[in-house]
């Protein structure tokens, strides 16, 4: 996050809803931001290392990816998915940070997780339509319209669900790991499709952004946990 606002720190200052940020304001300077992104890359790097050697080398990887999202808004209508592609590899490689190895129900997660962020990431684009198309910026809502975005965004979300509901099917066979997974999978659901409809005043998105997804992922997480631990019984 740190990063972003470095990088975009010039395009928010031009946007009427992101000219408050702290480095637009002068409240952070982007020096501060550069160096609190050094420290904690430096931190992200070492606890890999220390993790496993296979975890150690491939995440400069991960790194490159979330930095490199930064600056991607620039020249594809595409940035979403490298952002959900930024956030899709944890679930892969904390399983693989636990376990030394990968897993095809974790790649589904990271998928899952992939199509879930692109489409969150496409309505929260809807607030900068406009801004985008003015300044050149690549997005979704910009380069296809807002109805088009909502519909790809709202498809991304039903493909999302779907792979978790496989995931569970793979992962838990007793009926009661089955039962905590999908209240959690079904809480998920809900909320990750109620923010299409909420979101359709473009006043409320970005407090559909936070409380909507923040919730669904709560839910689904606790549930998910709960049923690993009766499984494991």
């Amino acid at each position: 996050m740190a990063f972003n606002r470095y990088a975009d720190r010039h395009i928010d200052a031009q946007n009427p809803r992101t000219a408050d940020r702290e480095i637009p304001r002068g409240i952070v300077s982007p020096q501060e931001a550069l160096w609190l992104t050094f420290i904690a890359s430096g931190v992200f790097m070492l606890a890999a290392w220390l993790l496993n050697p296979l975890c150690g080398i491939l995440a400069p990887v991960a790194l490159g990816v979330l930095l490199g999202y930064s600056y991607t808004k620039r020249f594809t209508a595409l940035s979403h998915y490298v952002l959900g592609l930024a956030l899709g590899l944890a679930p892969v490689g904390s399983y693989l940070a636990v376990t030394g190895y990968f897993s095809w129900s974790t790649v589904l997660i990271g998928i899952a997780v992939l199509l879930w962020v692109g489409g969150f990431d496409i309505l929260y684009a809807l607030q900068d339509m406009a801004f985008d198309q003015a300044v050149g910026l690549h997005s979704l809502p910009a380069r296809i319209g807002e109805a088009k975005a909502r519909l790809i965004a709202r498809l991304n979300h039903y493909v999302a669900i779907s792979l978790l509901a496989a995931v569970g099917y793979m992962l838990y066979s007793t009926l009661l790991a089955r039962a905590l997974y999908g209240i959690g999978w079904l809480g998920f659901g809900i909320f990750v499709l109620r923010q299409h409809q909420v979101s359709r005043d473009i006043s409320r998105i970005t407090r559909t952004f936070f409380t909507h997804n923040g919730i669904a992922s709560v839910v689904f997480g606790l549930c998910a946990i709960g049923a690993v631990g009766v499984e494991g019984f």
